[in-house]
């Protein structure tokens, strides 16, 4: 065999040996681009699954609040340290039932002023109506809505009813979560979930300490930030009830 045809063999030979193997490559990393693509549509359907229930929760159980009598006599009689103990027994029945791990309740006096916080009973007789859009809305269509809005105690998932008593307004009645559920859901899973407020809400949640570590350029990160490698970012966004963008979901996901 000539020299010039065995060269031209080889050539042939090692061109084919690196088509093929750019061919396996490039098929390689498209099933693991696919299969993150699946990946990540299934967490973002999850979260929105479980940031759907939460809501309905929290009205759900604001819904009942509204309706309790001892509620109600809490805003008539304007006697805290009766509405203390009203609450407290009424949000330990409501844990029992392990629907929750943890919730706050709000009432708010029908101007639009906070009436008692039963996480923080000295801070009392605020004014919402700058800042809490929600209030506005269920005082002038009369029912219940959930949402997520930035308040004093930081970005939160909220379910607001109002409260009547002979067709008297008497003000509305919130439960509160934070996040944590949905980020534990995501945790036992593997996955780690950052939830990111608008920097420019920080003001809004005046009774929150952000470490240092939690406040970027832009955002605040509501739960504890860590140093990651080898994953993928995805972020979605996080609306008021004004259909505004007040922050973000952030899903670390790992390559396998």
């Amino acid at each position: 065999m000539k020299n010039k045809d065995f060269i031209k063999i080889v050539v042939v030979v090692l061109f084919s040996c690196f088509f093929l193997l750019w061919f396996f490559n490039n098929h390689i990393e498209e099933q693991e681009q696919r299969k993150m693509e699946l990946k990540i549509d299934t967490y973002l359907k999850e979260l929105n699954d479980i940031e759907t229930k939460t809501k309905k929760l929290v009205m759900t159980s604001s819904v009942f609040l509204s309706k309790n009598d001892n509620v109600k006599r809490c805003l008539k009689t304007k006697n805290k340290e009766a509405c203390s103990e009203y609450l407290t027994k009424i949000k330990q029945s409501l844990l029992d039932t392990d629907a929750f791990e943890d919730f706050k309740i709000h009432l708010h006096s029908k101007d639009l002023k906070s009436f008692y916080r039963l996480w923080d009973t000295k801070t009392t007789n605020d004014s919402l109506s700058g800042f809490r859009h929600s209030l506005k809305i269920v005082k002038e269509l009369k029912k219940s809505i959930s949402c997520i809005e930035v308040g004093r105690y930081s970005m939160l998932i909220r379910g607001i009813s109002p409260i009547f008593e002979d067709n008297k307004y008497l003000g509305t009645v919130e439960n509160i979560s934070n996040f944590e559920p949905i980020i534990k859901y995501f945790k036992q899973k593997g996955i780690k979930l950052y939830v990111l407020m608008n920097k420019e809400n920080q003001n809004i949640a005046s009774k929150v300490h952000f470490s240092k570590n939690q406040i970027l350029t832009d955002y605040v990160v509501l739960n504890q930030i860590s140093k990651f490698n080898n994953f993928v970012l995805v972020h979605t966004p996080i609306y008021n009830i004004s259909k505004k963008v007040i922050g973000y979901y952030v899903f670390q996901i790992f390559y396998e």
